[in-house]
């Protein structure tokens, strides 16, 4: 793919600086320390000596700020400039994969010359994030995404997704790119590694992490009859879950491991007008996982039934609310799409929910994979 060139496509971008004081406060900060000729410089030098300038066009993420380059001979590149001095350079290109990723051009990790902002050179891709092409529409339903252009989204994605899961690497870690552009597995920052099975990777998580809110925190939202219940299994989920790693039911296929993108959410998927995927950015955080923690974007994956409020389904076990009947079907057409087995799918949500706080039954969820 070429540097983008086309006028018309450049003025349908919708990117702005999303309207949060504190990321407001990042990206002035971000805009005043910037060295932007230096950063001109460099693109020049990558682009056969053509002179290159920054317009004042950006948009603004959770770790870096975004803006755009533009050459004498009308093309354009992107320079992600990161918040804080060092970055870690992530999977863009992937080995072994065709996913659909910008190409990149040139980087400065921030570990060389501490004082220079960390950055990295990248193609244009001629897209809005899905979260910002959705802005135009009203919405309908319980999905940000037009009911219209769901389904061209959710197949062109899954797609996409195979392809992230295809690209493999020998151990479980943080997934990074060195100076010379090599892949390279490290540790996960607060549990460790890398990991060479999936059983020693459980087992490390289950030792470091712990459900993120208080038992005072519980009490104020959780109903009563569900209170002790949810507390004990949120104490005891880590080390049962470690116990069902030991016990080789679970988390027992051998690397090598499929990399999980940390937010594959809206705002990181770039799309067309017609919501058709053009590709996925913002890798930072990116690790090789077990195949069990392998789950689905997070706008799709539902709460698995095992952790929620039984009083929810019926006697088939189906959901009660219309909303949740919808996101049910929309779930279980993307996991056809990318040929995925429900267990695993619903193992690897509960972890990740336990991580994030999600309010459960995590002690039923357990018992049943315990006993199954």
């Amino acid at each position: 793919m070429s540097p983008l060139s086309d006028n018309h496509v450049l003025s349908a971008l919708n990117w702005s600086i999303h309207d949060d004081p504190t990321l407001q406060t990042e990206v002035d900060n971000c805009l005043k320390r910037t060295d932007w000729d230096h950063i001109c410089e460099i693109a020049s030098q990558c682009n056969g000596g053509q002179p290159c300038k920054v317009l004042p066009k950006c948009t603004s993420g959770g770790t870096s700020l975004a803006r755009l380059l533009e050459f004498q001979d009308g093309t354009y590149w992107v320079v992600r400039v990161h918040y804080g001095l060092k970055l870690i350079l992530s999977p863009y290109s992937k080995p072994n994969t065709h996913t659909p990723v910008p190409r990149i051009f040139a980087f400065n990790l921030g570990d060389v010359q501490p004082e220079t902002a960390a950055f990295v050179l990248l193609e244009l891709l001629p897209g809005n994030s899905a979260m910002d092409e959705a802005r135009g529409y009203d919405k309908t339903d319980w999905g940000l995404i037009p009911r219209q252009h769901r389904q061209t989204l959710h197949r062109s994605l899954a797609a996409a997704h195979v392809q992230i899961a295809s690209a493999r690497l020998p151990l479980i870690g943080t997934v990074s790119r060195d100076t010379d552009g090599n892949f390279t597995v490290g540790p996960i920052p607060g549990i460790g590694g890398p990991f060479d099975t999936a059983a020693s990777f459980i087992r490390a998580w289950a030792t470091n992490m712990r459900y993120p809110y208080d038992e005072a925190y519980l009490r104020k939202y959780v109903p009563s009859h569900f209170l002790d219940e949810i507390i004990k299994g949120n104490d005891e989920f880590p080390k049962r879950l470690a116990d069902l790693a030991t016990s080789g039911k679970y988390f027992t296929r051998a690397g090598p491991f499929p990399i999980r993108h940390a937010d594959l959410f809206h705002q990181n998927i770039i799309v067309t007008k017609s919501f058709d995927v053009l590709g996925v950015i913002d890798w930072e955080g990116a690790c090789t996982m077990p195949w069990e923690l392998v789950d689905l974007p997070s706008f799709i994956q539902t709460v698995p039934r095992l952790i929620n409020d039984p009083n929810q389904y019926d006697e088939a076990g189906q959901p009660i609310d219309p909303d949740e009947i919808g996101m049910w079907a929309d779930e279980k057409a993307y996991v056809e799409m990318v040929r995925e087995a429900e267990d695993t799918q619903d193992l690897a949500g509960i972890v990740h929910l336990f991580v994030e706080g999600k309010m459960g039954l995590y002690g039923r969820a357990l018992d049943y994979f315990e006993n199954k």
